[in-house]
């Protein structure tokens, strides 16, 4: 799985892509270990009115090269991908790739020329993917052999020119529609908020809770009263509950920001298969789009848990709109597909800085110094809950309300009592002139109550009844398990997570020991 020789080679081309965009090969993949190299790859960010960071899982392929599948093509199916060149020196000759689907029964071929134009990257530039379908309906229900080829020359006709050229095929996958034997199996929207303490939603039943979305869909689905996240920050519980493991368990440890190169090692080395990796390869399209770059193989923080596509927007809560608009696009372009959806606000995170609005809606009336903070924090989560609203409109405008699965929690809570406070800061605690005061300062580096307990809400009308309230203690690693039992797919091949599907019907789980 090391490989020396091709990420010194490219560790030269970097400068090319952009700011802060690593192009690294950490390992490979184990479906891909006699194929080719998965590439983690960055990209620069897109135009002025998204300013997202996406990256793209991609294929290697050099010039000239082959990829062979077999596979046998449902209903309708149409072959995707996205592909790109990327021109590593001046005057890099053009490459094209080649779609093949041969029937193994009748020797039947489908041909497609796919052809491919370097392009730079330049800072600020919309990345250079070009989106490719071709349909495959001819031969559905057929056992086929799938080839990629790649070739020098701007098409068929052309005379191969000298050298070598770099392409990249992200996320080729065949989609189509299930085996008519099969039911459809339904959509999951995953909501990570990020920083939620339960003692400020629904899940306290103290009447002071800030977040009636959240609540409101509970109401229609199942609220966990006592849920509990595996860490106290962001990747070790994002890694936790994505594959049901411990977080020691994926080789990643706790306070190590970027990754080390052992932990990196020690996870692709390793056979987990992380949840969206899992129900990609059941055709699912995965994607995640998120305001903490802690979780994915992006600037060398995280790892690759397997999203197809993985976008990145801006830590502040003004930027929220965003992940939520960008969301809304995707329920729109894959209305007809069975669909993965992450998506991690980060609002709630300090440092607070919540409108007026929001400090009105959670009832601020110039509390005492020693509650500033909570105010604020209340008004942060409440900004998030309002994101809730446009996205569950959209599902159920679009049909697919019943057809998804809603998950909605944290990876984990803040400590705001003064007894644990970490520090005093001076702070602006609003975008607006407000006066600065002298505040304390909250954090999540204890395994206290307050940083443990998180909300849990999970909807799917006709599968989970409504109103269902757990109060047996659960942990989010259960929460894999739980999701692949309710869509339908068989279980990780790894996990320390049980379903808690007998929960929401009324039935009980055997105790399990610590």
């Amino acid at each position: 799985a090391e490989l020396p020789s091709l990420d010194a080679g490219y560790r030269d081309a970097v400068a090319s892509f952009g700011r802060g965009v690593p192009l690294t090969i950490p390992g490979v993949r184990d479906e891909l270990r006699k194929l080719a190299v998965a590439i983690p790859l960055g990209l620069v960010p897109g135009s002025a009115a998204e300013e997202e960071h996406e990256g793209r899982h991609a294929l290697y392929l050099p010039t000239p090269a082959r990829l062979t599948w077999l596979t046998t093509l449902p209903r309708r199916a149409m072959f995707q991908a996205a592909l790109a060149q990327i021109p590593l020196r001046d005057g890099e000759p053009h490459a094209w790739l080649e779609l093949r689907v041969t029937s193994l029964a009748t020797g039947q071929r489908l041909e497609a020329a796919l052809p491919v134009r370097p392009a730079p990257w330049p800072r600020g530039a919309t990345p250079p993917w070009e989106e490719v379908r071709v349909d495959l309906a001819a031969l559905a229900g057929q056992r086929v052999r799938l080839e990629l080829v790649s070739r020098l020359g701007e098409d068929a006709t052309a005379v191969p020119a000298a050298g070598i050229a770099h392409l990249l095929v992200a996320s080729p996958a065949v989609t189509g529609l299930p085996r008519a034997d099969r039911p459809a199996r339904p959509n999951v929207l995953w909501v990570n908020i990020d920083t939620v303490q339960a003692a400020v939603t629904g899940a306290a039943r103290d009447g002071r809770s800030v977040t009636p979305l959240l609540d409101q869909l509970g109401r229609q689905g199942a609220t966990f009263l006592r849920a509990y996240g595996a860490a106290d920050w962001t990747r070790p519980s994002n890694m936790s509950f994505l594959t049901g493991l411990y977080p020691s368990e994926t080789g990643m440890k706790v306070g190590m920001i970027p990754t080390l190169t052992e932990e990196r090692r020690a996870y692709y080395l390793s056979d987990i298969v992380a949840l969206p990796l899992h129900l990609s390869r059941h055709g699912y399209q995965t994607r995640a789009i998120v305001q903490n770059n802690l979780l994915e193989d992006v600037w060398g923080t995280g790892v690759d848990v397997g999203f197809g596509t993985y976008s990145y927007v801006e830590e502040t809560f003004d930027h929220s709109s965003r992940i939520t608009a960008a969301a809304i696009r995707f329920f729109a372009e894959h209305r007809d597909e069975a669909w993965f959806l992450y998506l991690g606000y980060n609002a709630p995170h300090w440092p607070y800085r919540p409108t007026r609005e929001a400090l009105a809606q959670v009832g601020f009336a110039g509390e005492p110094p020693d509650r500033w903070l909570e105010t604020l924090y209340r008004a942060e989560v409440r900004l998030s809950d309002d994101q809730l609203g446009p996205l569950l409109l959209s599902l159920q405008n679009l049909g697919l309300e019943r057809e998804t699965l809603v998950v909605v929690n944290s990876d984990h809570g803040e400590q705001l009592s003064l007894a644990q406070a970490r520090e005093i800061v001076r702070e602006s605690m609003w975008e607006t002139d407000l006066p600065t005061r002298v505040v304390t300062r909250p954090g999540h580096e204890t395994l206290v109550e307050e940083v443990c307990r998180v909300p849990l809400v999970l909807s799917l009308p006709g599968r989970i009844p409504p109103g269902v309230e757990v109060p047996d203690p659960v942990a989010m690693y259960d929460l894999p398990p739980t999701i692949l039992d309710l869509v339908g797919v068989e279980p990780l091949p790894q996990g320390r997570g049980r379903s808690l599907r007998p929960l929401l019907e009324g039935r009980s789980l055997p105790v399990v020991p610590l």
